[in-house]
């Protein structure tokens, strides 16, 4: 809303403004977050994990797989 008020302030001629569903990308602009944890951890054997470093962190998505070799 405050785009909207703002072009209106910068020119009321805009005024009224219709926003509709195909407008929403174009007022908010590209999605800031990606929320991907579900779709990666929904495969079996997939666990997330949080890496801490001095400047922050990240999430790390741990795969594990079996692989046929030797027995111990």
């Amino acid at each position: 809303m405050r785009k909207v008020a703002s072009s209106i302030a910068s020119d009321p001629a805009v005024a009224p403004v219709d926003v509709d569903v195909d407008d929403v990308r174009g007022w908010l602009g590209r999605p800031r977050y990606f929320f991907e944890s579900a779709d990666r951890t929904a495969v079996p054997g997939v666990a997330t994990g949080l890496a801490v470093t001095g400047v922050g962190g990240d999430v790390l998505y741990v795969e594990a797989s079996v692989m046929d070799g030797p027995e111990a």
